[in-house]
């Protein structure tokens, strides 16, 4: 994170007075104390702001803010604008119809301040004040931290599987909000541009270069070979038929996660927040869980992949549980499995073009049409690569459900 000296004052007022504006405040002053590095992987630019405000009462509250922008882009992008007003949806009407479901109300998500359209604006809570941090994305995420995502994904999956059933006509509205056939099929033009697809193809290589094991390869390959369908597919394919269709998060890769700690010990996690939800979509929650897999496995954790499995079905079925819902006639066990076997096949391709974003870097992140993709990735980090894309070929291959 680094200060920002791009940051013109008048817009910043105009925001935080939007952010502000149901809070009694008459006079606030502001302090930005840093925003995203080009190498962060996000669309657009976030900074960092702390708020001191005054209330009619003469009250001081301080406010953290993270406030996601379009710095850097063409404002009048139709896909950014899609996909601001999708994060919009999930903050201002998915969260509250969650968070209603229970008491206490679940916290894995940061508070949606204030969202500004005409400037796609995204004002949210600063979970760093609060003691969040991100993962280093360039080591491999450790199992305490990958059971508590999967835990966290077995609540979102569950409070969504209980809105359906327990409100069902709410559901439907966001249902047909999120099932936007214009969008998936703008998205699915977005992965077919030049960049992209120069990427996978990037991909691919690294794939052959990095499994030397002949056999593996012509496993994986062959495996890959009997299923249809293919990245550019993965995120415009048709919604499959109920009941087993949840909102999904959509971004499941390593830096749409921070972790809070207890103390000093930053080895085990007590609590972790879901971030970015530009490209939520209905579909399998297997989808969000192919996704975050792959893109987070390493050799390390190979051997733990079934207890992934186990911690996300346990924290779904207490969701349900505590509503009075069986969760084997929701969502068993067995569809899980099935589902695994019918979806894993995408992730090997996300997982891969995550690494990319892991390894890469700094200016080819930020500059991706223009960077040579043979140096794409630094040198230091080579081997941690193989390793990981190693990994994900291992998982594809090796694990059953």
């Amino acid at each position: 994170m680094h200060t920002p000296t791009d940051l013109n004052d008048a817009r910043l007022d105009s925001w935080v007075r939007r952010a502000l504006q149901h809070r009694d405040v008459v006079k606030f002053s502001t302090s930005v104390v840093g925003s995203s590095d080009p190498g962060d992987g996000f669309s657009g630019k976030l900074y960092f702001v702390d708020v001191s405000a005054t209330t009619v009462k003469s009250e001081t509250h301080e406010y953290s803010f993270a406030i996601k922008t379009s710095t850097n882009l063409d404002k009048k992008d139709k896909f950014y604008g899609m996909i601001f007003r999708r994060e919009t949806f999930v903050y201002k009407v998915v969260v509250p119809a969650f968070r209603d479901l229970f008491e206490p109300k679940f916290d894995f998500w940061p508070e949606c301040y204030a969202s500004i359209e005409g400037e796609k604006v995204l004002i949210l809570e600063n979970l760093k004040k609060v003691g969040y941090v991100l993962h280093n994305k360039t080591k491999p995420m450790p199992l305490d931290h990958m059971l508590l995502v999967m835990e966290a994904y077995g609540h979102w999956h569950g409070l969504s599987f209980l809105l359906k059933k327990l409100h069902p006509e709410k559901y439907r509205k966001i249902a047909d909000v999120l099932k936007d056939e214009v969008f998936l099929g703008t998205l699915q033009r977005v992965w077919k541009n030049e960049t992209c697809m120069k990427i996978i193809q990037y991909s691919n290589r690294v794939l052959d270069d990095a499994l030397k094991d002949a056999q593996l390869l012509r496993k994986l390959k062959d495996k890959l070979a009997s299923v249809p369908g293919s990245i550019n597919t993965y995120l415009s394919e048709e919604v499959p038929d109920e009941p087993y269709v949840v909102v999904n998060h959509g971004d499941c890769w390593t830096n749409n996660f921070m972790f809070s700690y207890e103390g000093e010990d930053t080895s085990v996690p007590t609590k972790v927040a879901m971030l970015d939800f530009q490209v939520a979509i209905l579909h399998s929650p297997v989808r969000d869980l192919v996704h975050f897999i792959y893109c987070s496995i390493s050799e390390e954790q190979l051997p733990n992949a079934r207890r992934f499995f186990e911690a996300y079905y346990q924290s779904l079925s207490d969701i349900l549980k505590r509503s009075g819902c069986d969760p084997e006639e929701i969502f068993s066990f067995s569809v899980l499995a099935d589902h695994w076997k019918k979806y894993s096949h995408y992730g090997v391709q996300l997982g891969v073009l995550s690494l990319n974003w892991c390894f890469a870097k700094p200016d080819a992140v930020s500059d991706m049409d223009n960077v040579g993709l043979d140096k794409l990735v630094e040198e230091e980090y080579k081997q941690m690569y193989v390793s990981r894309a190693r990994a994900i070929a291992n998982l594809y291959v090796g694990f059953e459900l």
